[in-house]
C-alpha cells in the first residue's frame, strides 16, 4: 500500500475474513471491497460432499511434516506434494 492514500481490497477464502476486519479500522481509506468465497458451511459437516480422493501424494514431503501439520494437510488437499506443475 502506498502511504496516504486510498485503496481497493481484495480477499480470497480466510483474506476475505481478514479483509472485513481491515474494513472495521481504515474504512475510510478504502474505496471498495471484492471477496472471494469469503465464507461457506463445510460441505463435510452436512454431509453432501464425495469423501476425499487423493490424486498425488508425497511420502518424504508428509514426512516432513509435524503431526499436527500433516493432519491439516491430508484433511484439506488432493494433491499432497511439494510442487504441482500445470
Amino acid at each position: 500500500m502506498i502511504p496516504n492514500q486510498k485503496f481497493i481490497l481484495a480477499g480470497e477464502s480466510y483474506g476475505g475474513y481478514l479483509s472485513r476486519a481491515l474494513i472495521q479500522k481504515r474504512s475510510k481509506d478504502i474505496l471498495g471491497l471484492f471477496l472471494l468465497c469469503p465464507l461457506i458451511y463445510p460441505g463435510d459437516r452436512q454431509g453432501d460432499v464425495p469423501p476425499l480422493t487423493v490424486i498425488e501424494k508425497d511420502n518424504n514431503l508428509l514426512e516432513g511434516l509435524s503431526e499436527i501439520e500433516r493432519t491439516y494437510f491430508e484433511y484439506m488437499t488432493i494433491v499432497q506434494s511439494g510442487f504441482v506443475s500445470f
